[in-house]
């Protein structure tokens, strides 16, 4: 891991030194929570509870939207271990957003073998969501940044990890290049 100073706050200062010392076996380690575990410090942490949940976005992104400075959505990220609080905390940032105008979009799930296809009907394709794939059913709204965490066609350029703002409202922005 790598981490990059711009002349940051202290408080981003801190954090970088914070995770250098993890990745060189520096920060101090804490046998009562398990071996080889550390305790992240209490202004990183966010009660799991709902409110804490709530507050997520808020904390994170403050008062961008207010600013118009939506680029600075790509600078940041919220990691969680469910897929149930990334869509929870999705909904939520696409709610903080001025446009009232959303697009939904669906995905296109089928099964290839036509002998075995009658076994996965559609409804029940379109409730799985895979880690790293959307969901069958995406709402974006316009400024609304989004993140490739499975590139399924690397020949069209874009790169795992790689994160953009959702510009225009055309389907044809979301399928795959010939």
């Amino acid at each position: 891991m790598r981490v990059r100073s711009n002349g940051h706050s202290n408080n981003q200062a801190d954090f970088e030194n914070f995770l250098l010392r993890i990745g060189n076996g520096q920060e101090k380690l804490y046998s009562n929570i398990g071996s080889a575990k550390i305790q992240l410090p209490k202004d990183l942490c966010i009660c799991l509870d709902k409110n804490g949940l709530k507050t997520l976005p808020h904390k994170l992104y403050g008062d961008i939207l207010k600013t118009s400075e939506y680029s600075k959505f790509t600078d940041r990220a919220i990691l969680t271990t469910t897929i149930d609080d990334v869509d929870t905390i999705n909904t939520m940032v696409m709610d903080m957003f001025p446009s009232a105008h959303s697009k939904t979009y669906l995905s296109a799930d089928t099964v290839e073998d036509e002998f075995t296809g009658h076994l996965y009907p559609t409804e029940f394709l379109n409730s799985i969501t895979r880690s790293g794939t959307p969901p069958h059913k995406l709402t974006l709204k316009k400024h609304a940044p989004i993140m490739l965490l499975r590139n399924l066609n690397p020949a069209a350029g874009l790169r795992n990890g790689t994160t953009t703002l959702h510009m225009q409202e055309t389907l044809s922005s979301f399928r795959e290049s010939p």
